[in-house]
């Protein structure tokens, strides 16, 4: 696999994850999903929404939905963000250090 097909897959693993978990967040706990401003996966959300998306999901704040399954899901999403964040400034920091080593 190349360094490309890797990146493509995570990408779709990541945008499948968030459609899911905002779609069953809106369809299962519509009152949660209408405090965090109706997110929308598809259509940009304005910046005071993204924050509060993300928040929501690196904080762990689903933990208190009453579906079980929609938990577990959202543990699954916030652990794919943590490593997308972690990678994503690995990758960061190595261009930049490649940029400076040469």
């Amino acid at each position: 696999m190349t360094l490309w097909s890797v990146i493509t897959s995570l990408a779709i693993i990541g945008i499948a994850l968030h459609i899911l978990f905002f779609y069953r967040l809106r369809r299962d706990c519509r009152d949660e999903w209408i405090d965090l401003g109706s997110p929308n996966p598809f259509l940009p959300n304005d910046a005071r929404s993204g924050w509060a998306i993300t928040k929501y999901v690196l904080s762990g704040s689903f933990e208190r939905l009453p579906d079980k399954r929609l938990v577990k899901l959202g543990r699954v999403l916030r652990y794919y963000e943590w490593f997308y964040i972690i990678a994503f400034s690995s990758f960061a920091l190595l261009f930049f250090y490649s940029l400076v080593s040469r």
